[in-house]
């Protein structure tokens, strides 16, 4: 096996020779055009005038990659924190800035789908087949989009129709009986389009792992999974009217093995998920637009345990319009103008009775760009936001937030962003009982928290392109929602923590030709900052599972037919419990694939063949759920 690791290191160092060799030879000029971010502000602006660091994932680089979801992807990606529990089969949820998976939005083109009943979005459950590109945008942005959006707003983008016929083929095998089957077909005519997708994933998964603090090699058992995937996209342009449609459905099958501590042969739990949505945009005038977002999420998540004749379900449905108006001052100056409404109903068997919740909101936001031309200073952008929330079981809620971006000279821009916050209490918070007596609290109130961005970033020219970004965040949470015991092996939540949330980051990404490079580091000071009383040992300390620094590195080049990709991950420990007594040591994952394409009359063929886990490290992401050892794939596809 080392062997193996050993020589695809050297392959890919003698790949990246071989390129270098034809680069040097090659003297056009490569120019780039500036990328373009939606999320951050509800409106197209260059990324390098957003208020607060964000970036964006493309689908080269999803496809440049040995990826299976949507949460592998972001793992690889800057300030981003998974919490990974081992198999495909495991729940994935995201951390950043040291906030909770419920303090982080998740949308898909622009609507959310996090739902009203956990706050989370269970990632393994969105195939990145389908994604065009993710916009990340960090910090607060409640004003902008609601609730939930504390830590950050990430913006899932899927595939639109292709502008000429175009079917695709992908066969993929890897480590532990997974297999991949994924069929697209994609045309567009005049201003008609379609595009659909159907991707089969199944495997064993009983990947093998080392026992923690011993050279024992295990494996894991009941880890059997199959995940359906259908996805379609519609365009229609009618003179001044845009309409686009997407619709996924998935079906996912899955045998849960649980922990180290409590393993489970029996148990399963089945997933299905329905996203359906109308995007519709119309010209009114040469400066005013209206557009309309509407969209509905479906739910079903169906939980057996036999062995302990434990059987429940939960079903939640979720119904969004969020219509809007953008009107054009001028080519800087915008106002944008919209209202949302949320109904969602959740059933299910921790709950006495079926549960509604009603969201309705207003939100004024605004881009203003002036030229300064005085001294260093050339441009000052402001983008402030007004957002007011009612709902129907938990009161109203009023944020606001400045952003700034001052550009300083050519290349060189300054960001500052201060903005309120706040996260109301799910339905499981409120509602939620089960049988052994854990429930929830009714009188729960929202978090509430301050955010503050400070940044630096600059671009410029040096025989390619440079990007650089330094950032410094902090968020300060009040009423923090934490569940606690309050008899023994019973829980309910409470508003109880004071955090403060404070860190750095620093991006390069170096772009030059055929190759490109990033590196990201962040480094989080997560600590609970309120006392119960004075022998409250939990004071200070490190919030659990929140690494205090992570290294993202990302190298891909490519050159004609070859494409060679490596990532490395660096995490640092983790504390397990609340008086940082305990923690998971530092653990460190390094992938690489190598792709070959051929174009021929029957369309581009390729073959890319991955290694994950190169230096077969034993690992640990969240305790008693052991991580793959090294691990193989190999995928070829048509493109027709």
């Amino acid at each position: 096996m080392k062997k193996i690791a050993y020589f695809l290191i050297y392959l890919l160092f003698v790949s990246f020779s071989i390129l270098s060799a034809n680069e040097s030879q090659d003297s056009t000029k490569v120019y780039y055009f500036k990328p373009v971010i939606v999320t951050a502000t509800r409106t197209k602006i260059l990324l390098e005038k957003s208020p607060v660091y964000s970036h964006i994932i493309t689908r080269e680089a999803i496809f440049n990659s040995n990826f299976k979801t949507i949460a592998d992807v972001l793992s690889f990606s800057g300030g981003i924190f998974i919490k990974d529990y081992g198999p495909a089969s495991g729940l994935k949820t995201i951390s950043i800035r040291g906030t909770s998976a419920e303090n982080n939005l998740i949308l898909i083109n622009g609507i959310r789908v996090n739902n009203f009943q956990n706050g989370l979005v269970d990632l393994s459950l969105l195939n990145p087949d389908i994604i065009d590109k993710i916009e990340i945008v960090h910090g607060g942005n409640t004003a902008l989009y609601g609730t939930d959006a504390v830590g950050s707003v990430i913006n899932i983008l899927t595939l639109n129709p292709e502008e000429k016929m175009k079917a695709g083929l992908v066969i993929t095998k890897s480590s532990f009986d997974y297999n991949k089957l994924a069929l697209s077909l994609s045309n567009k005519f005049k201003n008609l389009g379609t595009r659909f997708s159907f991707i089969r994933e199944y495997g064993k998964d009983n990947y093998k792992y080392r026992l923690p603090n011993s050279n024992k090699i295990e494996q894991r058992k009941n880890t059997d999974f199959s995940r359906n995937n259908f996805y379609l996209s519609n365009y229609m342009e009618i003179d001044k009217l845009a309409i686009k449609t997407y619709a996924t459905y998935t079906h996912f099958d899955r045998n849960l093995p649980g922990n180290l501590s409590f393993p489970s042969t029996t148990s399963s739990q089945l997933d299905r998920n329905i996203y359906l949505q109308l995007l519709a945009r119309y010209q009114y005038l040469d400066n005013l637009y209206f557009e309309l977002n509407n969209g509905w999420n479906f739910s079903f998540q169906k939980y057996n345990e036999p062995l302990y004749d434990i059987s429940s379900f939960s079903k939640n449905n979720q119904f969004l319009i969020n219509p809007q108006t953008i009107y054009k001052i001028n080519d800087k100056n915008s106002l944008i103008m919209g209202i949302e409404y949320v109904s969602g109903i959740l059933k299910g068997t921790d709950y006495k009775t079926s549960i509604d919740r009603l969201q309705k909101s207003v939100y004024l936001t605004g881009i203003f760009m002036f030229n300064i031309d005085y001294g260093y200073l050339n441009t000052l952008s402001v983008y402030p936001s007004l957002r007011y929330e009612k709902f129907n079981n938990i009161g109203s809620e009023f944020s606001p937030k400045l952003g700034l971006n001052l550009g300083i000279v050519d290349g060189l821009n300054f960001k500052t962003s201060y903005g309120k916050n706040y996260r109301i209490p799910t339905l499981n918070e409120l509602f939620y009982i089960d049988e052994w007596g854990s429930k929830g609290n009714p009188n729960l109130r929202p978090e509430y928290s301050n955010s503050v961005d400070l940044g630096l970033s600059y671009s410029f020219y040096f025989l390619g392109n440079v990007n650089l970004e330094y950032s410094l965040f902090y968020i300060n949470t009040k009423d923090k929602i934490v569940w606690k015991e309050i008899e023994p092996w019973i829980y309910s939540p409470q508003n109880l923590e004071k955090v403060s949330s404070k860190g750095s980051l620093i991006d390069v990404n170096y772009h030059i030709a055929n190759y490109k490079f990033s590196m990201n580091y962040t480094y989080t000071n997560s600590k609970k900052v309120s006392k119960l009383d004075d022998a409250d040992l939990t004071y200070n300390k490190q919030l659990i599972y929140t690494p205090r620094y992570m290294w993202n590195l990302n190298l891909s080049a490519n050159y004609g037919f070859l494409t060679v990709s490596l990532n490395h991950l660096i995490v640092s420990k983790r504390y397990i419990d609340d008086q940082n007594i305990y923690a998971l040591p530092e653990y460190q994952l390094t992938n690489a694939n190598i792709g070959i394409s051929y174009n021929s009359t029957y369309g581009n063929l390729f073959i890319k063949f991955g290694v994950n886990n190169i230096f077969n490290k034993s690992f640990q992401v969240i305790k008693d759920y052991p991580m793959p050892l090294r691990n193989y794939t190999l995928s070829i596809g048509l493109d027709y």
